[in-house]
């Protein structure tokens, strides 16, 4: 497995042991697509494990909060700019600046094997992001996101969105700490 995430850790909210498993994960795909990619530590991830491909989306404006204190504190393309030298070396990583719903309909259901979703946390965000990502999979593809948590108050829409539209998920590691990975095969 090749893991080079220390190059991607300016602004990564996934432990170590997530990205082994999003790298894991990735070693076993080729058509790999990630709603929700900040900087790009998950995506480097998924890039430097798979034998194909992987389209990144996201808007880079970040979410209400905290994430919209770092634009405005250093400008409106600083995630996009911090993706862009994050993965430069990465010439199978394909990007779509757009709204998660907007962008689903730019591509066909059926063509993913691996959709991993970590972009908007309400409730609202992560379930219109299931309806809209989940149809793009093959059959027994992988459906997978981050922070299924009780840890963090604003994770909590994505614990009811998970629960109720794929009840028999798993956990990476039910006990993992801060955040956790949730997957399910579809």
């Amino acid at each position: 497995m090749n893991l080079d995430a220390a190059r991607a850790v300016a602004t990564g909210y996934m432990s170590e042991d997530e990205i082994s498993w999003l790298a894991e994960q990735a070693s076993s795909h080729s058509r790999i697509v990630e709603i929700g990619s900040w900087t790009g530590r998950s995506t480097l991830a998924l890039a430097q494990n798979t034998q194909g491909t992987v389209w990144a989306i996201d808007n880079w404006l970040g979410s209400a909060g905290d994430l919209d204190d770092i634009i405005h504190a250093r400008g409106i393309d600083w995630a996009f700019d911090e993706f862009r030298r994050n993965l430069r070396d990465c010439s199978n990583v394909y990007v779509k600046r757009l709204d998660s719903i907007l962008a689903s309909t730019h591509f066909d259901p059926c063509v993913f094997d691996m959709v991993f979703i970590d972009a908007g946390h309400t409730y609202n965000a992560v379930k219109n992001d299931l309806k809209a990502w989940a149809p793009k999979l093959i059959r027994g593809g992988l459906l997978a996101g981050h922070d299924y948590t009780t840890d963090r108050d604003h994770c909590a829409g994505v614990i009811k969105a998970v629960d109720e539209l794929y009840p028999d998920r798993r956990l990476m590691s039910p006990n993992s700490g801060e955040r956790s990975l949730w997957w399910t095969l579809v």
